[in-house]
């Protein structure tokens, strides 16, 4: 699949209201998509590779080879870096679902 890169920091408190502030609606349009990924510094490639949007000619291209793969391992490496903490900000935690006590 891809490499998950850690020792990075996470937040102390999650709140579902602030993922789904994130997160662009299943119904957005694509103009709408692009806006939201450029806005988290990704770009219309990572679009098509992480979006289900089977139909897309590019998407059904670069599933008919291991490139696809390849593809949407870098775009999650990307995505992975959005947004991360740093300094005294949040924590590194030692169990990935539980806030270090």
């Amino acid at each position: 699949m891809w490499e998950v890169l850690t020792g990075r920091r996470d937040g102390k408190v999650s709140l579902s209201s602030e993922a789904l502030a994130n997160i662009p609606s299943p119904f957005s349009n694509f103009s709408t998509l692009l806006k939201s990924f450029q806005s988290k510094g990704l770009t219309v490639h990572d679009l098509v590779v992480l979006s289900d949007r089977t139909s897309n000619k590019i998407v059904g291209e670069l599933q008919k080879s291991t490139d696809f793969f390849k593809e949407f391992a870098q775009s999650m490496k990307r995505m992975g870096a959005i947004g991360v903490l740093t300094d005294n900000s949040g924590e590194i935690r030692k169990t990935c679902g539980v806030i270090n006590s």
